[in-house]
Protein backbone atom coordinates (compact mmCIF):
# COMPACT_ATOMS: atom_id res chain seq x y z
CA UNK A 1 0.00 0.00 0.00
CA UNK A 2 1.56 3.44 -0.40
CA UNK A 3 1.67 5.58 2.91
CA UNK A 4 -1.13 7.55 2.18
CA UNK A 5 -2.96 4.65 2.38
CA UNK A 6 -1.58 3.57 5.60
CA UNK A 7 -2.35 6.51 6.99
CA UNK A 8 -5.78 5.92 6.33
CA UNK A 9 -5.99 2.99 8.22
CA UNK A 10 -3.99 3.46 10.91
CA UNK A 11 -7.36 3.62 13.26
CA UNK A 12 -8.27 -0.72 11.82
CA UNK A 13 -4.44 -1.92 11.71
CA UNK A 14 -2.02 0.01 14.58
CA UNK A 15 1.36 -0.96 15.31
CA UNK A 16 3.96 1.52 17.51
CA UNK A 17 6.97 0.05 15.51
CA UNK A 18 7.96 0.62 11.53
CA UNK A 19 10.82 -1.33 9.95
CA UNK A 20 12.74 0.12 7.23
CA UNK A 21 14.05 -1.89 4.48
CA UNK A 22 16.26 -1.12 1.25
CA UNK A 23 16.20 -4.84 0.43
CA UNK A 24 15.53 -8.41 1.60
CA UNK A 25 16.59 -7.87 5.29
CA UNK A 26 15.27 -11.22 7.21
CA UNK A 27 17.23 -10.18 10.47
CA UNK A 28 15.93 -6.57 10.43
CA UNK A 29 12.32 -7.82 9.94
CA UNK A 30 13.04 -10.74 12.95
CA UNK A 31 14.12 -7.39 14.66
CA UNK A 32 10.64 -5.96 14.30
CA UNK A 33 8.83 -9.07 14.69
CA UNK A 34 10.46 -9.08 17.95
CA UNK A 35 9.62 -5.88 19.09
CA UNK A 36 5.93 -6.22 18.34
CA UNK A 37 5.61 -9.59 20.34
CA UNK A 38 7.37 -7.52 23.11
CA UNK A 39 4.92 -4.74 23.28
CA UNK A 40 1.91 -7.23 22.88
CA UNK A 41 1.15 -5.85 19.36
CA UNK A 42 -0.13 -7.89 16.44
CA UNK A 43 0.83 -5.91 13.60
CA UNK A 44 3.71 -4.46 11.88
CA UNK A 45 4.77 -1.67 9.57
CA UNK A 46 7.19 -1.96 7.05
CA UNK A 47 7.79 0.37 4.54
CA UNK A 48 10.60 0.39 1.17
CA UNK A 49 11.57 4.40 -0.14
CA UNK A 50 11.69 4.10 -4.11
CA UNK A 51 14.38 7.07 -4.01
CA UNK A 52 13.12 9.30 -6.85
CA UNK A 53 14.99 12.50 -8.49
CA UNK A 54 13.45 15.72 -7.83
CA UNK A 55 12.98 17.99 -4.49
CA UNK A 56 9.27 17.31 -4.44
CA UNK A 57 8.83 13.80 -4.13
CA UNK A 58 5.92 12.35 -4.61
CA UNK A 59 4.29 8.77 -4.75
CA UNK A 60 1.69 9.98 -7.62
CA UNK A 61 2.65 8.32 -10.95
CA UNK A 62 5.53 5.95 -9.16
CA UNK A 63 5.50 2.51 -8.64
CA UNK A 64 7.75 0.27 -6.31
CA UNK A 65 10.49 -1.52 -8.54
CA UNK A 66 11.17 -4.86 -8.50
CA UNK A 67 13.56 -4.50 -5.69
CA UNK A 68 10.78 -2.96 -3.34
CA UNK A 69 8.47 -5.47 -3.99
CA UNK A 70 10.54 -8.15 -3.43
CA UNK A 71 11.50 -6.75 -0.17
CA UNK A 72 7.52 -6.31 0.88
CA UNK A 73 6.69 -9.23 -0.16
CA UNK A 74 9.55 -11.06 1.62
CA UNK A 75 8.47 -9.19 4.92
CA UNK A 76 5.40 -9.94 4.75
CA UNK A 77 5.75 -13.81 4.41
CA UNK A 78 8.36 -13.79 7.22
CA UNK A 79 5.85 -11.81 9.39
CA UNK A 80 2.89 -14.33 8.70
CA UNK A 81 4.88 -17.06 9.51
CA UNK A 82 4.67 -15.61 12.68
CA UNK A 83 1.15 -15.26 12.63
CA UNK A 84 1.70 -11.17 12.84
CA UNK A 85 -0.11 -8.62 10.54
CA UNK A 86 2.59 -6.83 8.04
CA UNK A 87 1.62 -3.74 6.21
CA UNK A 88 3.66 -3.30 3.34
CA UNK A 89 4.23 0.28 2.64
CA UNK A 90 6.18 1.96 -0.11
CA UNK A 91 6.44 5.75 -0.71
CA UNK A 92 8.71 8.14 -3.10
CA UNK A 93 10.89 10.78 -1.94
CA UNK A 94 14.28 12.23 -2.80
CA UNK A 95 15.62 10.94 0.45
CA UNK A 96 15.65 7.46 1.78
CA UNK A 97 15.43 9.37 5.15
CA UNK A 98 12.98 11.90 4.17
CA UNK A 99 11.06 9.07 3.36
CA UNK A 100 11.02 7.31 6.76
CA UNK A 101 10.60 10.14 8.76
CA UNK A 102 7.23 11.03 6.99
CA UNK A 103 6.18 8.09 7.44
CA UNK A 104 7.07 7.53 11.02
CA UNK A 105 5.01 10.83 11.72
CA UNK A 106 2.07 9.90 9.58
CA UNK A 107 1.97 6.82 11.20
CA UNK A 108 2.34 7.84 14.70
CA UNK A 109 5.36 4.93 15.46
CA UNK A 110 7.51 4.73 18.85
CA UNK A 111 10.32 3.42 17.01
CA UNK A 112 12.09 2.95 13.48
CA UNK A 113 14.38 0.13 12.66
CA UNK A 114 16.52 0.03 10.10
CA UNK A 115 20.00 -1.78 8.82
CA UNK A 116 23.54 -1.27 9.40
CA UNK A 117 25.70 -0.94 6.14
CA UNK A 118 26.95 -4.13 5.29
CA UNK A 119 28.46 -3.64 1.96
CA UNK A 120 31.20 -1.27 0.24
CA UNK A 121 32.76 1.38 1.90
CA UNK A 122 30.34 4.13 -0.51
CA UNK A 123 27.21 1.78 0.88
CA UNK A 124 28.65 2.54 4.35
CA UNK A 125 29.11 6.70 3.59
CA UNK A 126 25.94 6.63 1.63
CA UNK A 127 23.97 4.68 4.76
CA UNK A 128 25.72 6.74 7.22
CA UNK A 129 24.07 9.64 5.78
CA UNK A 130 20.64 8.40 5.84
CA UNK A 131 21.43 7.60 9.49
CA UNK A 132 22.45 11.40 10.50
CA UNK A 133 19.89 12.80 8.59
CA UNK A 134 17.12 10.05 9.61
CA UNK A 135 18.07 11.07 13.62
CA UNK A 136 17.53 15.04 13.05
CA UNK A 137 14.31 14.32 11.24
CA UNK A 138 12.53 11.43 13.50
CA UNK A 139 9.70 12.70 15.73
CA UNK A 140 11.46 13.66 19.10
CA UNK A 141 9.07 10.38 21.08
CA UNK A 142 10.43 8.39 18.28
CA UNK A 143 13.28 5.67 18.92
CA UNK A 144 15.59 4.75 16.56
CA UNK A 145 16.99 1.25 16.29
CA UNK A 146 19.62 0.07 14.11
CA UNK A 147 20.07 -3.54 13.49
CA UNK A 148 23.42 -4.89 12.93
Amino acid sequence: VSLGEAKDITHIVKSSTLVAVSGVNADVVAEGLRRVRGMGESALYCIYVEEWPGLFGSEEGVLPGKDGVLALTSAAAQAAAQEVELVPIWTASYSAAVGIATAAEDLGVEGVIIGAPRRSALDHVLRGQVLKKLTKLLPENCRLVICD
